[in-house]
């Protein structure tokens, strides 16, 4: 979704007149959802973690540790090239 308002921004932005202003607060809007979403994604990440940890998961999800390193891992690559970040 964020992606589609950031697409949408940009393509409004190759406009002129009023047009300029409306794509930057779309595209800007993109962002913030964006932002707004991969927070949500990485807390829930953090939860599940946790849970996991202190043994409130089933015993499948310990075979998830592996996957929740990557996730980590991946996490933090975004973090730092995103800039708004």
């Amino acid at each position: 979704m964020g992606f589609a308002f950031r697409k949408a921004g940009g393509s409004a932005l190759m406009s002129s007149g009023r047009m300029v202003y409306i794509g930057e607060r779309v595209a800007l809007g993109g962002i913030i959802l964006q932002f707004v979403s991969y927070g949500f994604f990485c807390v829930l990440l953090v939860k599940n973690h946790i849970s996991i940890r202190l043994g409130n998961a089933s015993p499948a999800y310990e075979s998830c540790r592996m996957i929740i390193s990557a996730l980590y891992f991946s996490s933090a690559f975004i973090s730092v090239r995103s800039p708004s970040f």
